[in-house]
């Protein structure tokens, strides 16, 4: 009889120990052997748990026609197995056949449930890549956009400040011009020889009107300068350059922006400053313009209608450059926006807009 020349080792529960090598492991613990393959496994996991060992760590190695057992404390069997009992050989070659056959059938399953496995992991390896790729370009497409808006909202602020800076100067041009304007008609209505005597006596003191609604309206201050108008016996020409003379902040400022139609006569100026001084009107308007801001439910259409409403009730009587109107509008329009609206523009995402 020739010795079993295979060598292995593999677990207790593996197909690869066959039935023979069951029942020497069975005959080895000193157990009967007349039993069924599972019925003789459960037999050795009952009486290795009985000995304190845990079946499924325990390691079956065949060398030969020995066989021993082990788990994490080491060696526990030693069998030497009867191959002709377990096998019922043949001998010679038909013999050995025999004996690998079971070995082969078993490695071959093992190798196709691998291959199997080897599959599938490929396509889920293949899968993760193209969804990988398709994130990156995700993400690609999303940061040229964010390059973009990023690069509109630049422009965008670089032209409101280009236009603020436009209006900042032209109307540092209109005062400069305004004050010339006003002096000119100063000197034009310094009376003449032919108007008479300049000075007939002191008048009584007139305190300067400032205009800051302070409790004393235009129409109350008016009547005490009208009596040193009277007292003095001013000409039309005096009249309009005391009157000038004796208003001061922001009366002084409405004085400038009249037209020069209306300094041409004493009662159209005072007519024009009654209305300009309107502290229940013009000033409120005033105040209300530079505050203007869109509220929260409130659409744009509705805020632009209001904002220009509003400009008219502070503004409309100056004369001003139209350009110089559009852009009071749009520079007060911008700063009233609600930001998510004016300042970052496509941050929403929205691929179409409600008409």
């Amino acid at each position: 009889m020739e010795e079993e020349t295979t060598s292995y080792t593999c677990m207790l529960s593996s197909r690869r120990v066959t039935t023979a090598r069951i029942k020497d492991i069975v005959a080895g613990l000193g157990l009967p052997t007349d039993a069924t393959k599972d019925d003789l496994l459960s037999m050795i996991e009952s009486k290795l748990a009985e000995g304190g060992r845990e079946p499924r760590n325990v390691q079956v190695t065949v060398s030969g026609r020995k066989l021993t057992l082990a788990d994490e404390s080491g060696v526990f069997l030693d069998v030497v197995t009867n191959l002709e009992g377990a096998f019922n050989l043949d001998t010679g070659e038909n013999g050995t056949q025999a004996l690998e056959q079971p070995l082969i059938e078993e490695e071959e399953e093992n190798l196709a449930t691998l291959k199997e496995e080897n599959v599938r992991l490929k396509a889920q390896l293949r899968e993760s890549k193209e969804e990988v790729m398709s994130q990156k370009e995700r993400y690609k497409q999303l940061w040229r956009m964010n390059c973009e808006q990023l690069t509109e909202r630049d422009i965008t602020v670089e032209k409101k400040d280009a236009e603020i800076d436009a209006l900042r100067k032209r109307l540092e041009r209109l005062d400069v011009a305004r004050s010339g304007t006003i002096e000119s008609s100063f000197r034009d209505l310094r009376p003449t020889s032919s108007d008479g005597p300049q000075h007939r006596g002191k008048a009584p003191p007139v305190d300067p009107y400032v205009g800051d609604n302070s409790g004393l309206t235009f129409d109350d201050w008016l009547p005490t300068f009208e009596r040193v108008v009277v007292w003095n016996k001013w000409t039309e020409g005096e009249s309009l350059l005391q009157l000038a003379g004796h208003l001061r902040g922001r009366a002084l400022q409405e004085w400038n922006l009249l037209s020069e139609a209306q300094q041409t006569t004493y009662k159209k100026a005072v007519e024009a400053l009654r209305a300009r001084l309107d502290s229940g009107n013009r000033t409120l308007a005033v105040q209300d313009f530079r505050h203007s801001n869109q509220k929260e439910t409130e659409p744009v259409a509705d805020f632009i209608r209001r904002l220009e409403h509003t400009y008219q009730l502070a503004y409309g009587h100056d004369r001003m450059h139209p350009e110089t109107r559009d852009t009071l509008l749009c520079s007060q329009l911008q700063d009233g926006l609600l930001y998510n609206l004016m300042k970052a523009p496509a941050v929403s995402g929205a691929g179409n807009y409600q008409e």
